[in-house]
C-alpha cells in the first residue's frame, strides 16, 4: 500500500478529467440520436462510475463534506447516465453494429490517449491548480479588512481543526489567537522539529560553561562510539550534528519504529500497514534511547540499519532527526540527568515555559487532536488520531503553546535574556543564528545554523505568487497530525517573529499547494503585521 499517498490531488484527478473529456466529445452526437454515439456514452458514464467505486474503496474515512454530496451526485449521474445510454441505444434502429463499436473504441482512446498527456503534464496541472486556488484566496483575502478575519478564513479554508498563531515584537507578545474547535481550552501542540531549536540551545548552554567543547569527538561524551561505517577513523562532532553534517541519515523504518509511540504505531498499522518511512520492526519496547541508538548505528548492533548513515561526516548538509536525538542524549549524559529534567530546570522552568514539555497525560483535555487528512478527486476526509508520545529524546518530542514558545522567542530576539533571567549570552545566541552551513534543503532556505534554519531575503515564487521569509531565522515542525513554525527576524536589541501551531499536516499527503496557500499565507500576514509592529515602535 501506498503509505505516503504521495500522488495528492493533481495526480488524482487524471482519470476525472479523461473522462469528462471523452464525455463532453461524445455528447453533441448524442443529440442528433446517433446510435454509436449511445455506445460511446457508456464508456465515461461507466468509467465515472467505476472511478468513484475505487476511490470510495482507497480512502478509509468518510466525511459528510460539500465534496462528498458532489461525489453522491455524480455517481447518480454516473448510473442514470449509463442506463439511458443503453436503453437509448436498444431503441435506436439500425444494424451498424460495427459503427457502436468503433465508437465505444473511439471513446475509450480519446480516454486513454487525454490519461496519458495528462499523466506526463502533472506540472501543468500542479500549476493550474495552484494558480487558481492562490488567486481565489487572495480575492477573499482582498475582501477583509482585520488580521483577525483573515487569518480565521485561512483556518476554515485550509482545514484546520485548530489553529493557534502569535506574533511577538521586541520582548512582547503582542498577538496571540486561536482558531477552531478547541480554541477555549488554550490547547498544547506536538511541535516536532521546533524541538531541535531548544535542544541546540541547551547544548550551546554546556559549551557556555565548557562542558562540551563542539570540536571534540563525541565518543568523549557517550558509553558508545558512533562511526560512520565507510569512515570509521573519521571523529564525529557535536558541530557536526548541530548543522546536520555528522553522516547520520534522517528517519528509517527501524528508527520510526523505535522513536514512535505506541498507539501511533498501532493506529498506523491499522490504516496503512506500516510509517511513511516503511514496514514496523520488532523491537524491544522496555530499550532505552541510549541502548536502542548504539545499536542502530554500529554495524554489529541488533537493530543496525545500513540506511542509517548517508554521507561521510562532516561533507555535506543531511537533514538528521537522529543526529539531534544523539544531541540529546550527549546533554543528558554530561549532566547527568534525564534530558527533559535537564531541559526543564535549564530552560522551560527560568523561561516560564510551563506548559511545554514531554506531552502530558494529566492535561488530555488540553491536547490539540492531530488530524490526519485524506483527500482526492472526489472524496475528502479528515481524521481524528490518537494523541500519540514519542520515544526520542531532543528531535521532536515535545509539546507547547503559542505563549510558551514565544518566551523562546522573545529570549533568542533579545540576546538570550527575558525579563532578567539569561540564558545564553548575547555573542552565543547570534553564534547560533549565523549560518554555518549552505543549504537549499527547504523552502525558502539557504543555510542552516545551530538549530536553527537561516531564511531568503528575496520572496519566493510559487506559481505566480510571491511569499516573503523576511530574512529570517527559525524552524518548522511537521509530524503526523501537526505542524509548527517559529520564525523570527533578529534586529539590534529586539525584532519581530511569528509563531504558528496546528492540528492537521500534510506528512501523510505532501500537498504544496496547501502549504504555501494557507500555512505560509498565514505566516506572511503574521510577518508583516509583526514587521509593522516593530517598525511603529521602533524610535524615530
Amino acid at each position: 500500500m501506498d503509505r505516503s499517498r504521495g500522488a495528492g490531488q493533481d495526480g488524482s484527478a487524471i482519470p476525472l478529467i479523461s473522462l469528462t473529456l471523452a464525455f463532453v466529445l461524445v455528447l453533441p452526437f448524442s443529440a442528433f440520436k446517433l446510435r454509436w454515439s449511445y455506445a460511446a456514452s457508456v464508456v465515461p458514464f461507466l468509467g465515472l462510475l467505476v472511478l468513484v467505486v475505487v476511490q470510495a474503496l482507497e480512502i478509509s474515512h468518510f466525511a459528510f463534506t460539500a465534496r462528498t454530496v458532489a461525489t453522491i451526485v455524480i455517481a447518480i449521474i454516473a448510473v442514470m447516465g449509463l442506463i439511458a445510454s443503453v436503453l437509448a441505444f436498444r431503441a435506436t434502429s439500425g444494424k451498424g453494429w460495427w459503427k457502436a463499436v468503433t465508437g465505444a473504441a473511439v471513446a475509450v482512446a480519446v480516454i486513454a490517449v487525454s490519461f496519458v498527456v495528462l499523466s506526463g503534464n502533472t506540472d501543468a496541472l500542479q500549476r493550474l491548480r495552484a494558480t487558481w486556488t492562490q488567486a481565489r484566496i487572495e480575492r477573499q483575502l482582498a475582501r477583509l479588512d482585520s488580521l483577525d478575519e483573515k487569518i480565521h478564513f485561512l483556518q476554515r479554508e485550509g482545514g484546520l481543526p485548530t489553529l493557534a498563531a502569535g506574533i511577538v515584537v521586541g520582548n512582547e507578545l503582542t498577538w496571540d489567537r486561536t482558531f477552531g474547535e478547541q480554541a477555549l481550552v488554550e490547547p498544547i501542540f506536538n511541535i516536532g522539529s521546533v524541538t531541535k531549536s531548544l535542544v541546540a540551545t541547551a547544548v550551546m548552554q554546556l559549551v557556555e560553561r565548557e562542558q562540551l567543547d563542539l570540536d571534540a569527538d563525541v565518543n568523549q561524551y557517550l558509553s558508545f562510539e558512533p562511526r560512520h561505517p565507510e569512515a570509521p577513523n573519521t571523529p564525529i562532532t557535536a558541530r557536526m550534528l548541530l548543522t546536520h553534517r555528522s553522516g547520520l541519515s534522517h528517519y528509517t523504518p527501524v528508527y520510526a519504529s523505535f522513536t514512535e509511540g505506541a498507539s501511533l504505531l498501532d493506529w498506523l498499522q491499522n490504516e496503512y500497514g506500516g510509517t511513511i518511512y516503511g514496514d514496523i520492526s520488532d523491537i524491544d519496547p522496555q530499550l532505552g534511547f541510549g541502548e536502542f541508538i548504539a545499536s542502530y548505528v554500529s554495524p554489529n548492533g541488533a537493530y543496525y540499519s545500513s540506511q542509517a548513515w548517508s554521507s561521510r561526516p562532516g561533507s555535506q548538509y543531511t537533514y538528521s532527526t537522529p543526529g539531534y536525538d544523539l544531541l540529546g542524549l550527549i546533554v543528558s549524559e554530561i549532566a547527568g540527568m534525564p534530558f527533559e529534567e535537564y531541559l526543564m530546570q535549564h530552560l522551560l522552568v527560568p523561561l516560564g515555559m510551563s506548559d511545554t514539555g514531554l506531552p502530558l497525560d494529566e492535561l488530555p483535555d488540553r491536547r490539540a487532536i492531530p488530524y490526519d487528512y485524506e483527500a482526492g478527486a472526489l472524496f475528502q476526509a479528515s481524521v481524528a488520531m490518537p494523541c500519540y508520545d514519542r520515544r526520542v529524546i531532543g528531535a521532536g518530542g515535545l509539546t507547547s503553546t503559542v505563549f510558551d514558545l514565544s518566551r523562546f522567542v522573545i529570549a533568542h530576539l533579545n540576546g538570550g535574556e527575558v525579563g532578567g533571567t539569561r540564558i545564553l549570552t548575547r555573542e552565543t545566541v547570534e553564534d547560533m543564528h549565523s549560518l554555518r552551513v549552505v543549504s537549499t534543503a527547504d523552502i525558502g532556505m539557504t543555510g542552516y545554523g545551530y538549530g536553527f534554519n537561516t531564511m531568503r531575503d528575496e520572496p519566493w515564487e510559487y506559481y505566480g505568487h510571491s511569499y516573503d521569509f523576511n530574512g529570517s531565522v527559525g524552524h518548522g515542525g511537521k509530524d503526523y497530525g501537526y505542524m509548527s513554525r517559529l520564525f523570527f527576524v533578529p534586529s539590534g536589541t529586539g525584532g519581530y517573529g511569528s509563531i504558528i501551531l496546528t492540528n492537521r499536516s500534510d506528512f501523510l499527503d505532501s500537498d504544496m499547494t496547501w502549504f504555501f496557500g494557507i500555512i505560509l499565507k498565514i505566516e506572511n500576514l503574521l510577518l508583516e503585521e509583526a514587521r509593522s509592529q516593530f517598525e511603529g515602535s521602533a524610535p524615530s
